[in-house]
């Protein structure tokens, strides 16, 4: 090892490797990126995001309340009104983040209403605050008068952005001198859940060793990072004057736990968030409720220590420029960037799951410099060693004078030619490798032209040529079998990469491919692959110029359409023989009835049964036909479209079906026109299929939603019913040919099992997809039922029709 690090370029690796050492302790020293690393962790923040807690409600006193109740401070007997009300819907906790450290000015009776509501709630937890004069600290602001005496619980509601006015992180407890009131979001937690969360109990978040306080200065302990559920107005607050006036439901705050408190922007009690965005800052009763779910949820964000982040940079720098010395320039270029990825990827991963945060802009920053700083190294020493051949041929001497030179290689021309031995060969080298390339492109040209997989072998079973289609069937099998994707096919061993194909023969494909050796003949068998598409595999002996025997012509022939429908066309008349015979022999058994006894069936019962049986017949062929029909259009006769106007003529054709089991349709449009290139007739009865299926399989006094928008350029239609839902089990047969879903709690529906199979082929044949959410319905009382989601390629707004 020693030896090898006295080589120059060793020596400069360790020199280059010391010097990105030294940067990365400086930058983390300095706190260079600290501005960076807290955008990345404010973009991280969203991986959080999650549905808002159905146990927490807000109630705002927002800009309407203000205006109708007037200006701020209210009367403090509106406050004990709103409290009243809220005990009498039985919240379970009523944050009131409201200041009451001083006593109401216009009217001394009402804190003593607003405390004898307190008294009778016993579930109030009034704010503690800061006394502040002069940006100087001096004390508690505690309530005043009757509510200093109150039954309710005290907590602190102090929140403290980050230098840069974000905030992020709150302290679970403070106090003068002694942190004795959690904030507000945990003392409602301790008040809800006194079992589960007693005072006692140790909490999350980073403590802070700090000197015990002497009751002159305010003490925070335990730093939390707030895990946000999503951005502001992701919980809804209810306006502070309709709960006044019981314009919502006081049944919907049971057992909740409610903050009442500022949202209006002229209250000035919002704070710029990691989640706020371009949305705005977040009120201060939100920032608590998303605190308070995150301690519910069990989350405890944290960030790795300043020495774990210097050692994984240093350790990371030192794998990198380890392979810096086995790649290729290229390959290096690669690497840096995966790594890159890998570093952004594995913090964003870390503080989803592990709730760490690694700062990782410190090494980013080290990745983006050692690559650069490398290849100048590299490019240096090429550099050198072309200076110095290229000095070293010009002073070698001239061997072959120019004119004789001329003389004995007329084909090279006198404007190229130079005297030197070193050209000379460069010269004859070009004309070797172009009649080389020739020949291999003649060889590859070919093997290409040949329209399925072809592998030419030698005699050990070693691949020596393979065209693209080889290329293309083997290359899911290479990454899926030996991990290599970038291997080519040529010089492996035939049978490793024919071992993803099973076949129906008793022989191996060693013994399959010896057979074809040695009896020089041609054998074919038919193989399947591992994603089940099926292969003609030829195998015939290949003959030098001489006649020898030089190894084997592999050909795959992909019979897989052809099988296909082969299957189809058994399947289409296995099922015909038995839906179309079926209702004919019926009509048949009618009549042969009718005609021995006509007194044994009124003529029309007869009638009513025949036409049955008829149409049923009828709508078997009809099926066929329009799936059919959509299997051959031809996308140049697409004209231009509304997809909205066509939904909507699709619900209006659905309405008496609707009707007639009391179910609504109703139609979300998120878009003004949704044109797009497609056949009318299919597309209408694509969309009648699925509004049919979700009538059909609907409970009664139910409601089917379509939803229409735009999802990056494409068309997203949404068909939502209440109904029973599709088991997990049944999802891969869904769009199968044939196949009915039914469950014993479901009435039973007519149908072969050829609609989704139909809107699935008029979908995919239009360019776009489809896609099914569902749920099982558990009782009646359960309606998420299941979800269409069809999306369709829009068109350009420029040349539509108008209407």
């Amino acid at each position: 090892l020693l030896a090898r690090m006295r080589h120059p370029v060793m020596r400069e690796w360790l020199l280059i490797l010391v010097i990105l050492w030294a940067l990365v302790y400086a930058s983390f020293r300095g706190e260079w990126f600290a501005r960076v690393d807290l955008t990345l962790h404010d973009g991280a923040m969203s991986l959080f995001s999650r549905p808002a807690h159905p146990d927490i409600a807000l109630i705002g006193i927002d800009e309407p309340s203000l205006k109708q109740l007037g200006r701020w401070p209210w009367p403090r007997n509106i406050h004990a009104t709103l409290i009243n009300r809220l005990a009498e819907a039985n919240a379970r906790v009523i944050v009131l983040d409201v200041i009451l450290s001083e006593t109401d000015k216009a009217s001394g009776a009402a804190d003593g209403v607003l405390a004898a509501a307190i008294a009778a709630s016993g579930r109030v937890i009034l704010p503690v605050t800061k006394d502040v004069f002069d940006g100087r600290i001096f004390g508690e602001a505690l309530p005043a008068g009757p509510l200093s005496v109150a039954p309710a619980r005290l907590a602190h509601i102090g929140l403290t952005p980050d230098a840069d006015g974000v905030l992020r992180s709150v302290f679970l407890r403070g106090g003068m001198g002694y942190p004795r009131y959690d904030v507000s979001s945990l003392a409602a937690l301790r008040q809800a859940f006194p079992a589960s969360w007693p005072d006692d109990r140790l909490l999350p978040g980073e403590l802070l060793n700090r000197v015990p306080g002497n009751g002159a200065t305010w003490r925070d302990e335990n730093r939390y990072r707030i895990p946000y559920a999503g951005p502001p107005g992701h919980f809804v607050h209810v306006a502070y004057i309709d709960v006044l006036r019981a314009d919502v439901p006081l049944a919907q705050f049971k057992d909740k736990i409610v903050f009442v408190g500022a949202t209006a922007p002229s209250m000035r009690d919002e704070f710029p968030t990691p989640v706020s965005a371009r949305i705005g800052a977040m009120p201060g009763i939100e920032v608590q409720a998303n605190l308070l779910q995150g301690l519910m949820e069990g989350f405890d964000l944290r960030q790795a220590t300043g020495l774990t982040v210097l050692l994984v940079s240093w350790g990371l720098l030192l794998l990198l420029m380890i392979a810096y010395l086995w790649l290729t320039p290229r390959l290096s270029l690669v690497v840096t960037l995966l790594a890159a990825t890998v570093v952004l990827g594995a913090a964003m991963a870390g503080y989803r799951f592990l709730q760490v945060w690694l700062p990782p802009a410190t090494m980013l920053a080290a990745l983006a410099l050692a690559y650069p700083l490398w290849s100048w190294r590299k490019l240096e020493a090429t550099q050198r060693y072309f200076d110095a051949e290229l000095e070293r041929i010009a002073q070698e001497p001239v061997i072959v004078p120019q004119e004789i030179a001329r003389k004995i290689a007329p084909s090279i021309s006198a404007n190229a030619f130079v005297p030197d031995v070193i050209e000379s060969r460069i010269e004859t080298l070009q004309a070797t490798t172009q009649r080389l390339r020739n020949l291999n492109r003649f060889v590859a040209d070919s093997l290409e032209s040949l329209p399925d997989a072809s592998l030419f072998t030698d005699a050990n079973a070693r691949v020596l040529l393979a065209n693209s289609s080889a290329d293309r069937l083997f290359k899911s099998r290479r990454r899926g079998a030996d991990r290599q994707p970038d291997q080519p096919l040529e010089g492996r061993d035939l049978f490793e990469l024919l071992a993803a194909f099973r076949h129906g023969d008793a022989r191996n494909w060693r013994e399959l491919w010896m057979d074809a050796y040695d009896e020089t003949q041609t054998l074919s068998v038919e193989a399947r692959s591992v994603d089940e598409r099926e292969y003609l595999v030829r195998i015939a002996p290949s003959f030098s110029a001489r006649g020898n025997q030089t190894g084997s012509i592999l050909t795959l022939v992909d019979v897989t359409p052809l099988r296909e429908s082969e299957r189809r066309r058994d399947e289409a008349l296995r099922f015909l023989s038995h839906d179309m015979r079926s209702p004919q022999a019926s009509i048949l058994t009618l009549l042969e009835m009718y005609h021995g006894d006509p007194q044994s069936m009124p003529a029309e019962k007869l009638t009513e049964r025949v036409g049955r049986y008829a149409r049923r017949t009828l709508n078997l062929a009809d099926d066929f036909l329009r799936l059919a029909k959509a299997e051959r259009v031809d996308a140049r006769n697409f004209e231009q479209l509304d997809l909205a106007e066509l939904l909507r003529d699709a619900a209006e054709d659905a309405w008496a079906d609707a009707k007639a089991r009391n179910i609504r349709v109703d139609i979300n449009l998120e878009i003004d026109d949704a044109w797009m290139l497609g056949d009318r007739d299919l597309l209408m009865r694509a969309l009648m299929n699925l509004l049919s299926n979700a009538i059909k399989y609907s409970a009664a006094d139910t409601t089917v939603l379509c939803t229409l928008r735009n999802v990056a350029g494409a068309l997203q239609l949404e068909i939502a019913d209440q109904g029973y839902g599709i088991a997990d089990d049944d999802m891969p047969r869904l769009f199968t040919r044939f196949t009915r879903l039914q469950h014993v709690d479901q009435p039973t529906e007519a149908g072969i099992g050829l609609g989704l199979v139909f809107v699935k082929t008029v979908i995919e044949r239009h360019g776009g997809s489809i896609a099914v959410h569902s749920h099982v319905a558990a009782d009646e009382h359960d309606i998420h039922g299941t979800t269409f989601v069809l999306s369709l390629p829009a068109t350009e707004t420029e040349g539509r029709p108008g209407r």
